[in-house]
């Protein structure tokens, strides 16, 4: 498939011009933006005045997604089904694994993985 112009994502196909189909990109980019929370907070000793840095770098992740969502939506008007089915489950993650990571449950079992002794 030979595509005229990236703007108008249009492309030759078997039926003549066809939209082209980004699916795989917004997956690709929806995987990067997952994996930005626990990159930045890698740099947390750059950052000291950064109140509870695994929250606010995973808030800030989540943040770029709803700018790629509002980016689209203004660019095509319309968001794409990939961001749709995906972003709210990753948010969904996200604020789950910001709340459990504070829970007893959690700490314990983590405790008991690395091998220290029970408070």
């Amino acid at each position: 498939m030979r595509c005229i112009t990236r703007r108008e994502n249009l492309c030759h196909g078997r039926d003549g011009l066809v939209p082209r189909r980004y699916a795989p990109s917004s997956l690709i980019l929806l995987a990067t933006i997952s994996v930005l929370g626990p990159a930045w907070f890698r740099f947390r000793h750059l950052f000291p005045m950064v109140p509870n840095p695994l929250v606010t770098f995973s808030l800030l992740a989540d943040a770029v997604l709803l700018v790629v969502v509002g980016h689209e939506f203004a660019t095509r008007r319309r968001v794409h089904a990939a961001y749709m089915v995906v972003a709210p489950i990753m948010v969904a993650i996200h604020l789950a694994e910001l709340f459990l990571s504070h829970s007893r449950v959690w700490l314990g079992a983590a405790r008991l993985l690395v091998g220290e002794p029970q408070v």
